[in-house]
């Protein structure tokens, strides 16, 4: 059977985005770790002097349609040249260089956080359609969530759209319902999940305790992204409290991300290769 052909669950194209990924951010953090401060100044020079060259537009804007006199417009326009030197200023000091550097390699790190942890979520909802449509028994043959006897509607069962029971519908849409709930769950509930249904260990007690780590710091990244954003000064009297601005994504937590997203799906698949030939690759 070609490759073309096989539609067996095979773990190497999610290896190969996962392998992508590091390679895109590490390209990037080569590349800062390069330049020059005398570039980071260039930088935000060109920044400024873009945005001089937007405030003298809107100056004349401004006195071209009459909106305001001639005398307020200049006002307005002169405390916008101030500010952007004075930002201007306040970016290319040192201290500031040193900071962003930091702050940017931190911000990376939580960027390729945020993308394994999407990726690996994504996969293992893959796998774990695949395991059930394999061996539905497995979950729903000795019961469902703890019911023994659980109550089925019968608008389950029959709907408008057919006049017999179809099992493969049926199975299907239980099967679809079974993966959105545990995809909601934490990460120790479905590890606890693969192992009581389909004897995969996600690691070792240690491990998983990691691995709530690394999720519990990916919720906390994410709830910051979507906080009200914060004006430089704010962020200036909050890093000048704090001394310095504490990372968020250590290196050697990005590390053990990568292993886990990479570990923990190829055991799956190797796993369900060994057993479900049919539905599984062993790579």
């Amino acid at each position: 059977m070609s490759d073309a052909t096989d539609k067996r669950l095979s773990f190497r194209p999610y290896r190969k985005v996962l392998e992508s990924v590091q390679i895109q951010f590490d390209l990037i953090r080569f590349s800062l770790k390069v330049i020059k401060p005398k570039d980071q100044k260039q930088f935000f020079k060109q920044k400024a002097d873009k945005k001089l060259a937007d405030n003298e537009k809107f100056r004349k804007y401004l006195k071209q349609h009459k909106l305001n006199s001639d005398e307020e417009t200049d006002q307005i326009a002169d405390e916008r040249i101030q500010s952007i030197k004075s930002e201007l200023r306040r970016e290319n000091c040192a201290g500031n260089l040193h900071a962003i550097s930091e702050f940017t390699e931190d911000r990376l790190n939580q960027s390729e956080l945020l993308l394994l942890v999407a990726h690996f979520e994504s996969f293992m909802r893959l796998v774990h359609e695949i395991f059930l449509l394999a061996a539905p028994s497995k979950v729903f043959g000795n019961g469902f969530r703890g019911e023994q006897n659980p109550k089925i509607p019968i608008r389950e069962i029959f709907d408008s759209t057919q006049s017999y029971w179809n099992t493969q519908k049926f199975l299907k849409e239980h099967i679809a319902k079974e993966v959105k709930w545990l995809d909601s769950q934490n990460i120790e509930t479905k590890a606890e999940y693969f192992a009581k249904h389909f004897g995969i260990s996600f690691g070792t007690a240690a491990e998983i305790e990691e691995l709530k780590s690394i999720m519990r710091r990916r919720n906390e990244i994410s709830h910051e992204i979507y906080e009200p954003p914060k004006v430089h000064d704010e962020m200036l009297k909050e890093t000048l409290e704090k001394g310095k601005e504490q990372p968020l994504v250590l290196n050697p937590m990005l590390t053990k991300a990568r292993r886990f997203f990479l570990q923990i799906p190829q055991t799956c698949v190797e796993q369900g290769g060994k057993t479900y030939q049919s539905y599984f690759k062993k790579y």
